[in-house]
């Protein structure tokens, strides 16, 4: 089950950097009336336009969006190389992590955007209308599409990584670890309980014993016990 979870995880994370680039290249990032552009179609215009020299600051600022299909590729090519067999445990657990923070990334990038569009919607319209469009008037689903490919990329990476920490603890601990014995609790017969004790003996209950010596042999001729000489 854990092996099937962690494989599920790195393939929806795989899944997700493909949509994030079909959002990018296929997808309407900007729709407004009938005005259609994609993600590459804005950046691309955003390079032309830093070229002519004409708003620089501002063609610069959203030739970030280059990064949006460089983040997706590397985490199709990350997520497919954990499927080799020769991928440690380790490099897989690393591979999750990469996957997690090359996501946010992603997010962080099209919420910049998204940030900065409204600051140059709103300067840009302010000067001749009171009534300031929202920035949402002209984000396109290939915006949203991208940011949910990168949700779903955070959730398979996640997956992989449970499904890893659950292998390590049904594998046990890594190998070079002290091990230890089980405990295995002393066994009481049944049939004695209460425990039996010796009766208690005081001490002056009983009679210190003699020491008893060999008898002594005598030499033959000798009397015992000697004879006094009489004076």
């Amino acid at each position: 089950m854990t092996s099937q979870s962690k494989s599920v995880g790195f393939i929806i994370a795989a899944i997700g950097g493909g949509l994030g680039l079909l959002a990018f290249f296929a997808m309407p990032f900007i729709a407004y009336s009938i005005i259609s552009l994609t993600g590459q179609q804005v950046a691309s215009l955003a390079q032309q336009a830093s070229q002519l020299g004409s708003s620089a600051n501002s063609a610069q600022a959203i030739l970030v969006l280059w990064l949006a299909p460089i983040v997706a590729g590397i985490i199709i090519l990350v997520a497919l190389l954990q499927f080799r067999s020769s991928v440690q445990f380790s490099a897989k657990r690393a591979a999750a992590g990469w996957l997690i923070a090359l996501a946010i990334i992603g997010i962080v990038l099209y919420v910049g955007i998204l940030v900065y569009l409204n600051s140059l919607i709103s300067s840009s319209t302010s000067s001749f209308s009171s009534n300031t469009p929202s920035v949402f008037t002209f984000i396109g689903a290939g915006y949203w599409v991208y940011l949910v490919s990168m949700i779903a990329v955070i959730v398979g990476a996640s997956m992989a990584l449970s499904g890893k920490a659950q292998a390590q603890a049904i594998s046990g601990p890594p190998p070079g670890s002290p091990s230890y014995p089980p405990y295995v609790p002393p066994q009481q017969n049944a049939s004695q309980y209460p425990p039996q004790y010796p009766p208690y003996q005081q001490p002056w209950s009983q009679q210190p014993q003699q020491p008893q010596y060999p008898p002594t042999e005598r030499a033959p001729g000798s009397q015992w016990p000697p004879s006094q000489p009489y004076q």
